[in-house]
Order: structure tokens, then C-alpha cells, then sequence
């Protein structure tokens, strides 16, 4: 299995044939800081956040409402008639009807794919600066496919339900501090829910990702972190204690 990350959240899963996204959205600003800055196509409305050439989805999974998660443009290239969508219900009004409603403590599987919708909110005592996410209306997703389980936080607070994820492979965690966890709250978090990788991601260019694998190591947990350059693939390590923490639940279709 490979990943991509792209700003600021949008992750691509590539597994056994299955093609993920979860959060497609591009803004151009979003790369205007980024020495690595890739090409990005123009559909008929302009910019739609597809690096060219990108092969249709099987399954796109979103987050939350906002325009820096959910680019109807950019759902609507990545998608045919075979992909799935998924996302909170305030977002499928806003979809064309084709997206289908989840939240959190909803187990599915998906061409395969094993999805757990989890928590994701912003809380009073939290560190982000701006309270915009309500719980309820925002989730995150623990993907299970190709053996591993991954986890995409969405925009969130460090909250107690991390604890209760289970076995992870590899974490995105947002570290921004604006909408979301900033890089000491991240870093507890990755040290809380102890994947064998941790990535941060939603940096809003006011965040250091090397920063985050900078203080996570320090703490010598053991737990590896990367800050990986704009669509660099990236690979999960094996792990040696894989399902020590628990075992993903299964779902129905």
C-alpha cells in the first residue's frame, strides 16, 4: 500500500487495485510557500486540484464541510458512476445527492475497504484558536485495507476518543492550532494512540510539520514520524507488535 499527502489534508490510499481519497480539496494558496510545488490541472471552472494524470476513485471519504475538505469540483473529476462516496450528513446537500451519510460509531466496508467513522471536534480546553468544529458534524475515518489500518483525524482537538482507536499503522494529525490540535496537542496525540507512523498534516502554513517529528522523537517512544514533501509517496514500515492494541470491528455494505 502507498500514500499521498497533498495540502493540506487531502490523502490518496492506493491498495490492491483500490484507489481512496479522503478530503479532496485544492486551493492554490495552499502551495505558494512549498519549494516542491507540483502542477495541477484546470477544469472548466478553473483549478480543480487534480494532479494530472489521476485515475478515478473507488471510494472518497470527507471529513467535514469546509472548502479546504470538500471541492465539489474536485469530487466531481475524481469520480464515475462505480465510486462511493461518503461524508457527514451537512455535507450531501451540497454533493448533488450522490454522496451517502455517515457518522461517528458507523462501521461500513466498501469495495473492500473497511471504514470506521470515529470522532472529531474541537473541545473547550483544546488548543485550537477558533471553535469551528462541532462534534457531530465532523468526523474522522480509520481505513482499514491492504492489511493496515489508517487513520485520517480530519480537523480536530486532541480528544479522549483517540485512546480508543485500536492498532494503528500510520496517523495524520493535524497540527495548525488554528481549527485544530497544534504541534503539542498532535504530538500527544500520536504518544495517546501510538501508530507505527505518525504524519502531520493541515499545517496552514503557520505550522512546522519537521517540527512535529522533531519534538515527537524527543520523547522516545519509538514512535516513527515523517514529514513527507507534497505527493511523495509514502510507504507504512512493518510493525513488530502489530494488533497489540486491538483488532478493526467489520462492517457491513
Amino acid at each position: 500500500m502507498v500514500l499521498k499527502l497533498f495540502p493540506h489534508s487531502w490523502l490518496l490510499i492506493e491498495s490492491d487495485q483500490t484507489r481512496i481519497h479522503v478530503d479532496p480539496s485544492y486551493l492554490d494558496r495552499f502551495f505558494e510557500n512549498h519549494p516542491e510545488r507540483i502542477e495541477f490541472s484546470r477544469g472548466p471552472d478553473g483549478v480543480d486540484g487534480l494532479p494530472e494524470p489521476m485515475e478515478k476513485a473507488d471510494l472518497i471519504l470527507i471529513t467535514h464541510g469546509d472548502f479546504d475538505h470538500m471541492n465539489p469540483a474536485t469530487i466531481e473529476r475524481l469520480r464515475d458512476e462505480h465510486t462511493r462516496v461518503l461524508a457527514p450528513p451537512p455535507c450531501t446537500s451540497s454533493l448533488g445527492g450522490y454522496a451517502d451519510p455517515v457518522s461517528e460509531g458507523d462501521e461500513l466496508t466498501v469495495a473492500g475497504v473497511g471504514i470506521e467513522v470515529v470522532p472529531a471536534y474541537n473541545t473547550p480546553e483544546g488548543l485550537s484558536t477558533n471553535k469551528h468544529h462541532l462534534r457531530g458534524e465532523s468526523v474522522g475515518y480509520v481505513i482499514s485495507c491492504g492489511g493496515k489500518r489508517v487513520y485520517h483525524a480530519g480537523d480536530t482537538d486532541l480528544i479522549p476518543e483517540m485512546s480508543e482507536l485500536g492498532d494503528l499503522d500510520i496517523a495524520f494529525l493535524p497540527i495548525g492550532g488554528m481549527y485544530t490540535m497544534d504541534i503539542d496537542e498532535a504530538v500527544e496525540a500520536a504518544l495517546r494512540i501510538e501508530p507505527g507512523l505518525a504524519v502531520p498534516m493541515h499545517t496552514r502554513q503557520q505550522a512546522d510539520p519537521h517540527e512535529f517529528v522533531r519534538k515527537l522523537e524527543r520523547h522516545g517512544a519509538g514512535i516513527r514520524a515523517i514529514a513527507p514533501a507534497i505527493g511523495e509517496p509514502i510507504v507504512i514500515p512493518e510493525r513488530a507488535n502489530s494488533g497489540a492494541k486491538g483488532e478493526a470491528g467489520s462492517g457491513l455494505d
